[in-house]
């Protein structure tokens, strides 16, 4: 069977998202990605240095502190939008997901792999259990 090339023009832009903030210049350099499927590089993936791991761990903390203090409400509608928007972009999430690891566009007797989007929904029911 033939492996096509990928179509790379559905990766996003290169860079690291930090919190709300795009990175383009990272201090922990650039790893060359591969197609898993050919071995062909693909695009360059910035890597982490120490000072964005700081920065990704003050954000993480942030976002936590606002969760919490996020209404149960507001939380369920947060997981549900999310749900929504992984159904609404499933395939271009499935075409990332195919240049990053080689997985075929289809599986036998099930057809495209789909992300899932019935954790979040599942989460969105239970968001009283999940209030950290």
């Amino acid at each position: 069977m033939a492996v096509l090339e990928p179509d790379l023009s559905v990766l996003p832009e290169s860079g690291l998202l930090i919190g709300e903030d795009h990175v383009a210049d990272s201090s922990g350099g650039e790893f060359q990605h591969k197609y898993a499927a050919t071995g062909k590089p693909t695009v360059a993936v910035a890597l982490a240095g120490a000072h964005e791991i700081d920065l990704a761990v003050t954000a993480a903390r942030r976002a936590l502190t606002q969760w919490r203090a996020t209404p149960v409400d507001q939380r369920r509608e947060a997981l549900l939008r999310y749900a929504q928007l992984l159904r609404q972009h499933a395939d271009e999430l499935i075409a990332i997901s195919q240049i990053d690891n080689g997985f075929r566009t289809s599986r036998p007797h099930s057809g495209p792999a789909r992300p899932r989007t019935r954790s979040p929904t599942t989460l969105a029911g239970r968001t009283r259990s999940v209030a950290m």
